[in-house]
């Protein structure tokens, strides 16, 4: 869904802009320690260009690595960005939108607006918008463990319906959201800022969640339109670099215990480690 901004703006679904496109070609590598982003911006806006020569605006990039919580904003006055980001700041999905945003305040070009827009001035101020292309996502997996990279695709969040009290999830977006009434929302919070407590209560939440993801994967047919979600990549990924495969035969309880690297049978031990006395 497009946003609804206050001025017009070059982006791939509006029609604020006469003729004109604007897209951002991204490209990465892994190097080293180093993440390597490439940005080729393309505008074919006059007014936007010379807005950047200009030094009105700006050529970005915003950089947000969800797991992590990183976030980045670099800036340049060239249409090729070369950006190094240290692995240790990301992992699982990265997204890079490219934009170009006003660097101080003027008043816009009306000359390449939309017709709608004709006797109307738009000033506009630093950090406005001007033109935001499609963001690019991709996946960073540093570490071998198959859960590091499945708890990329999970997130635990509060029912935003307070009259639920159950466990629920949500699979029909790129993550699996793991849905929890209000109490255990703030208890799971506080238990999972402790280390050796908040790896058992992960897995509680994660394998239920794991299992109904693989009983959709199991259920759907190879032509569904939605094999593109992040989660349902990573799930397929990850079963084919154990050699594993998914059927209507297959014993998901195994599967979902197999993929996140067994964690079951650790989460037990860590709990007996906390709960049994200690000797003397």
């Amino acid at each position: 869904m497009r946003k609804n901004w206050p001025h017009p703006v070059l982006d791939a679904t509006g029609r604020d802009y006469s003729n004109c496109a604007y897209q951002g070609g991204v490209a990465h590598d892994t190097i080293g320690a180093e993440l390597k982003i490439s940005i080729a911006h393309s505008c074919s806006s006059h007014t936007l260009n010379d807005a950047v020569a200009q030094g009105d605006a700006m050529f970005v990039a915003r950089i947000i690595c969800s797991s992590t919580m990183y976030r980045a904003v670099e800036v340049s006055c060239s249409q090729t960005m070369d950006i190094v980001v240290p692995l240790a700041e990301l992992n699982g999905a990265v997204e890079v939108t490219p934009l170009i945003v006003a660097q101080r305040t003027f008043t816009l070009s009306t000359e390449e607006l939309a017709d709608e827009f004709s006797g109307f001035d738009f000033e506009v101020g630093v950090g406005d918008v001007l033109a935001e292309g499609e963001p690019s996502v991709f996946h960073i997996y540093k570490e071998p463990d198959n859960l590091a990279r499945l708890r990329s695709i999970f997130k635990i969040e509060q029912n935003p319906n307070p009259e639920i009290a159950s466990l629920q999830s949500d699979i029909s977006g790129p993550y699996i959201v793991v849905l929890l009434p209000r109490s255990e929302f703030e208890l799971y919070h506080e238990l999972a800022s402790q280390s050796e407590v908040g790896v058992i209560a992960n897995t509680l939440l994660l394998i239920p969640a794991l299992v109904e993801a693989l009983a959709a994967l199991q259920a759907e047919n190879e032509d569904d339109v939605s094999d593109d979600l992040m989660w349902k990549v990573v799930i397929h990924e990850t079963l084919q670099q154990l050699n594993l495969s998914i059927d209507e035969s297959s014993n998901l309880l195994r599967l979902s215990d197999l993929i996140s690297s067994r964690q079951v049978f650790p989460s037990l031990s860590k709990l007996y480690s906390l709960v049994a006395p200690s000797e003397q």
